[in-house]
């Protein structure tokens, strides 16, 4: 069995092309997504992120939290696939 963040099951996720692995590189990134997004939740609190309507935010900052966690998903599979 592979630790969620372990460097052997990032590198099998990066390198591997079963569906069920890729499935679960949404379990990565969530951390990213929701540390960029609470700087926008009222109060910024991390535990509002989740009860928080990320529709009425502007497609400006939308794009903006997916760009930044996209970039630090990158570097992290890029650290853990030298």
């Amino acid at each position: 069995m592979y630790k969620i963040f372990g460097a052997d099951s990032l590198h099998l996720v990066h390198t591997t092309s079963s569906q069920w692995l890729r499935s679960g590189m949404n379990d990565l990134v969530t951390p990213f997504f929701v540390t960029y997004l609470s700087q926008y939740v009222p109060g910024h609190a991390f535990s509002d992120v989740e009860s928080f309507d990320v529709s009425t935010l502007p497609d400006e900052i939308l794009a903006a939290v997916e760009s930044d966690s996209y970039w630090s998903f990158n570097k992290l599979l890029d650290f853990y696939s030298r």
